[in-house]
């Protein structure tokens, strides 16, 4: 009596179950993708390298860096200062202090196959230096983030 429309009832279940399930995982994989999207980077680090153009190829490795005092009375220290200057940083205040630095191997969208890495100097919560530094017979130096030190110029 009843059973063809219960037996009607379960195959339009049975076959409208799967197609709602994936309709419902697209859906939250694009709300996912979108949130990230729009989300900023929760790492301040990544944040100011992407800022300049610069993506991280894995973790960063840490060291400390004994600071001088004063600061420019060192070459290297002095070039990381200038370069940290052109961004907007200044460590020039933590003379005399070790702090902890850390470095990423970098690329950008543009060229890759350099052997570039950005060092951020860390004082507390806070990015107080950041440059470049390339390896290499092209362009060895130090660099501010905002430049293109791989790209040869015309």
């Amino acid at each position: 009596m009843n059973s063809p429309l219960i037996l009607w009832l379960i195959i339009v279940l049975a076959l409208a179950s799967p197609l709602a399930c994936q309709k419902s995982e697209s859906a939250n994989r694009q709300l996912s993708s979108n949130q990230n999207e729009s989300r900023p980077e929760a790492n301040p680090e990544l944040n100011l390298l992407r800022r300049y153009g610069w993506t991280a190829e894995g973790a960063a490795t840490e060291s400390m860096l004994e600071l001088p005092n004063p600061v420019t009375a060192y070459l290297s220290t002095r070039r990381y200062l200038e370069a940290s200057k052109v961004i907007g940083l200044d460590f020039s205040g933590h003379a005399g202090q070790k702090l902890p630095m850390r470095t990423y191997k970098v690329t950008n969208e543009a060229v890759r196959g350099y052997d570039l890495r950005a060092h951020l100097l860390i004082a507390g919560q806070d990015i107080v230096g950041a440059w470049l530094s390339v390896v290499g017979d092209e362009a060895p130096g130090v660099y501010p983030l905002s430049a293109r030190p791989h790209q040869r110029r015309q």
